[in-house]
């Protein structure tokens, strides 16, 4: 996505599937743009709704309109936050973290609402973190054990803390590393773009702190590790930087670790080998076929 794309005659829910394939692209400064064209959209509807006087009527919609409103608010805040503006990020946070005063709330729109104050407690967690913040850190643990399914964003956002600000989390990392490597497969691999994308730069920040952070021995256990589940999440960045990784690492490894990341390499170009095999057979039915034919 290289140019702003103009989204006034979209309809909303086309635009929020826009705003997360933006996301996907990392088009932060998009994001932010499509974000406030929709969000005045979306406020020139609510405002219409309470004058009875105007004739405008209402776009049909996938949601309550205050999911709409709080969306904006809510990807807008994502992209500051990736353009590391956390100032203005927290703004829009705040600004969705309570919608109550919303007006004509029906029971849907009331647990959209009490979806956005949750995920403003998350994501101010993160921002205060991001922020240099450091005294946050306990309280978001706490948050997180409570909340297991906020596991994976949370650990993203203490990571890349931790990168940003030379922090040490080795007593965090490995309180919950194994709650993550223990998550279904469906979530690791998950077709929603913001919740693979969160598995993917975790592993990513991941690599980047154990590299400077843990001792050899660890460093390259978890180095496997990260390999061992790309098997599932397929992510061919983070596998090459991965495999750098161990090869920077190769002469403080074992004989035993050299063996596994030997095994896991092999298991991979068999996968690629068994997938050509499938290729071939498809296109030579697909061939038998048409000579039948």
């Amino acid at each position: 996505m290289d140019s702003f794309i103009d989204v006034e005659e979209v309809d909303f829910d086309t635009v929020v599937k826009m705003l997360r394939m933006a996301y996907s692209f990392e088009a932060w400064d998009q994001i932010t743009e499509i974000s406030d064209s929709l969000h005045k959209r979306v406020q020139s509807v609510y405002e219409n709704t309470l004058n009875p006087l105007r004739a405008v009527p209402v776009p049909n919609l996938e949601r309550p309109l205050v999911y709409y409103y709080g969306y904006t608010l809510l990807m807008k805040g994502l992209a500051l936050k990736k353009l590391k503006k956390f100032s203005e990020a927290k703004d829009c946070i705040l600004q969705y973290a309570n919608l109550s005063w919303f007006e004509e709330l029906d029971k849907a729109g009331e647990q959209e609402v009490k979806e956005y104050r949750f995920r403003s407690r998350a994501e101010l967690f993160g921002i205060e973190l991001l922020s240099g913040n450091t005294r946050v850190l306990g309280d978001y643990i706490l948050f997180l054990q409570q909340h297991p399914q906020e596991l994976l964003p949370g650990m993203l956002n203490i990571l890349e803390s931790a990168n940003a600000h030379n922090m040490d989390i080795h007593v965090t990392l490995h309180m919950f590393l194994q709650s993550i490597w223990n998550l279904p497969p469906h979530i690791l691999t998950q077709p929603d773009i913001i919740g693979s994308m969160y598995f993917h730069s975790f592993l990513d920040e991941l690599l980047q702190y154990i590299m400077n952070k843990e001792e050899h021995g660890t460093a390259v256990d978890i180095i496997l590790k990260i390999l061992d589940v790309l098997k599932q999440v397929e992510n061919l960045k983070v596998f090459k930087k991965t495999v750098a990784a161990f090869e920077m690492m190769r002469e403080q490894a074992t004989e035993a670790q050299i063996g596994k990341f030997r095994s896991i390499l092999i298991s991979y170009l068999k996968e690629d080998m068994h997938s050509d095999d499938e290729l071939v057979l498809a296109k030579t039915k697909v061939s038998s076929s048409a000579s039948v034919c």
